[in-house]
């Protein structure tokens, strides 16, 4: 909706205050909705990249380290602690004040009250992080690659189960049918919120301040277990012992069955081809996203071989260390290569990928 000529032609022929009017209750909700699930990993990218070029406490003579000055922990949880506060409750509330406006003209100020009470003891903001970030991912990818097709979401009970990976046929060692929540949203949230956990895991362990900053946490920790668990929370039956034990079964047979054929096929078919039909270019916003967070990593990791080459400026191989900065992103690539290949020959999963390739 937001590159169709509909929207072309009324951006035409509206008055201001009425494209202001359509602009926020079509194209720019579905942008804010890609700006709020990208805010926070962005937030914490930058609160660890600030905490990692901060001057060391050993190295405070070094020229680019100015005496008395306040810690980069210490200024980001001041503006961090300014930036979330109670505040926050609030924004929740008022994201559901037009909800709680409608069902009081419709009935009463009590029923209303009530309904809003049931939203959020229902885990309501789980379900509306997690929403915010599938539109986000779908709007996007549309202006990257293109593409957009409807998805059927028939007309069945609500309370239907979805499998976690697929389901099993009689037996339990084969798969009937692939299809899951597991396949549904790996690419669109669930990757995303092991980088968010797995960075808030480093940003504690490189000594993150976390003075005052009980609502930033409370943030975050809404944002990843919205991206890792709200489909499985609000799905019906999930945690039932006879499904979950089910649901297993289809785990190993959708990496193991015919040495990983349904693996292979469902990467091929929406991680590969998914950007084969329209190439990256200067337009895309990875195009720009990825060498700054490669060149922002690479100026914190040369202030840090700065430091260490004044401090021990007599050692011969001092200067060598700018070059062998660069060996670990290579050597370890070069290792991937080399391992998985063989782990996946002694474990019987390249068979499927030797049959691919002489198709080609």
């Amino acid at each position: 909706q937001v590159i169709t000529r509909q929207a072309f032609r009324l951006g035409q022929v509206l008055q201001l205050p009425e494209a202001l009017t359509f602009y926020y209750a079509h194209v720019g909700y579905y942008f804010t909705q890609f700006l709020v699930s990208v805010a926070m990993p962005l937030l914490v990218f930058v609160w660890l990249l600030v905490i990692l070029s901060d001057c060391d406490s050993f190295f405070q003579s070094l020229p680019k380290c100015v005496p008395d000055m306040m810690p980069a922990t210490e200024v980001m949880s001041k503006t961090l602690g300014n930036l979330f506060s109670m505040l926050l409750l609030f924004f929740l509330v008022a994201n559901s004040l037009p909800l709680f406006a409608e069902v009081w003209m419709e009935f009463q100020f009590k029923t209303a009250v009530i309904k809003m009470v049931k939203q959020f003891l229902t885990l309501s903001p789980l379900m509306f992080i997690f929403q915010a970030k599938v539109i986000g991912h779908y709007v996007v990818n549309e202006l990257r690659y293109g593409g957009a097709t409807y998805v059927s979401t028939g007309r069945g009970l609500p309370t239907e189960r979805r499998p976690f990976i697929g389901e099993a046929a009689e037996g339990g060692g084969k798969l009937k049918k692939v299809g899951g929540l597991y396949l549904d949203y790996a690419s669109i949230a669930y990757y995303d919120g092991i980088c968010l956990l797995a960075n808030m895991l480093l940003l504690c362990i490189a000594g993150g301040n976390t003075d005052h900053l009980g609502w930033f946490f409370f943030s975050v920790s809404l944002t990843i277990v919205s991206w890792l668990f709200a489909p499985f929370i609000f799905n019906p039956y999930q945690f039932v012992y006879r499904h979950f034990r089910e649901d297993w079964q289809c785990v190993w047979a959708f990496f193991t069955e015919d040495s990983g054929r349904h693996w292979v096929e469902w990467y091929d078919r929406t991680q590969l081809k998914a950007g084969q039909t329209s190439p990256r270019s200067c337009l895309d916003i990875g195009f720009f996203w990825a060498p700054m967070v490669i060149t922002c990593w690479y100026v914190a990791m040369e202030m840090k071989i700065e430091a260490f080459v004044a401090m021990y400026s007599q050692f011969d191989g001092a200067r060598a260390m700018y070059s062998l900065m660069l060996v670990p992103p290579i050597v370890a690539s070069l290792a991937f290569c080399l391992v998985v290949p063989a782990a996946e020959a002694l474990a019987g999963c390249s068979g499927i990928l030797r049959r691919r390739l002489r198709l080609l």
